[in-house]
């Protein structure tokens, strides 16, 4: 499968609510908004919740790995924390998105895809 990137164009940070000084606080709309779902409020397994703990290791501390573990000279492009959630409606991918983002304390930009597809 081939790789893809996405930079967002004036009127996209215009759909999304992008303003430099902007953020959107209503739930459930597209946007940018505040993370308010937190990690202790998600059910996970074992797996899942080890995996979302590496994945905050790794977004926490991106110089020890990239710079003082040596990954950096391995990897050239590509070096933020990406996480690709998949399943059925309801199981609980966008309330983990935002816990992460919540545990990170950064805001949450949520998309819906039938409004921005052409």
């Amino acid at each position: 499968m081939g790789r893809a990137e996405f930079e967002l164009t004036g009127k996209g940070m215009e759909l999304f609510g992008l303003g430099r000084d902007r953020m959107r606080r209503v739930r459930g709309s597209t946007g940018v908004r505040e993370a308010i779902v937190r990690m202790d409020q998600l059910v996970l397994g074992a797996k899942a919740r080890e995996a979302l703990g590496m994945a905050l290791a790794q977004a926490r501390n991106p110089a020890l790995l990239m710079d003082a573990w040596g990954m950096g000279e391995k990897v050239a492009y590509g070096r933020a924390t990406t996480l690709l959630f998949s399943g059925d409606p309801g199981t609980g991918k966008t309330a983990t998105a935002e816990a992460l983002a919540a545990e990170l304390d950064r805001p949450i930009l949520v998309a819906d895809y039938s409004k921005i597809q052409n």
